[in-house]
């Protein structure tokens, strides 16, 4: 885990180098080892910035009758692609 850590604290160097005035304030981290227990709390204390997990249903609401209802808030943070993917033609 700690060579994950060096890995995402070089990126941001490197970012940060590139874009200069541009600083990272914050990680926002998807999928299905976001969930991984204690990651974000560990990635926050290492690298010194806030850690969040996103929720791409956020602004979407699901009937809880729905038959998939529990799988899906089970599943809420792997579904930023798929929905992405989804919904990339909505815009034009």
């Amino acid at each position: 885990v700690h060579g994950l850590f060096l890995e995402v604290r070089r990126s941001i160097e490197f970012f940060e180098n590139q874009y200069r005035g541009f600083n990272i304030s914050r990680i926002v981290l998807g999928g299905g080892t976001a969930r991984l227990a204690n990651l974000a709390e560990n990635l926050q204390k290492e690298l010194t910035l806030p850690v969040e997990l996103i929720d791409p249903l956020r602004c979407v609401k699901i009937a809880p009758k729905t038959a998939q209802a529990e799988r899906i808030q089970a599943i809420r943070h792997q579904l930023g692609v798929g929905i992405g993917l989804g919904i990339r033609g909505l815009a034009a």
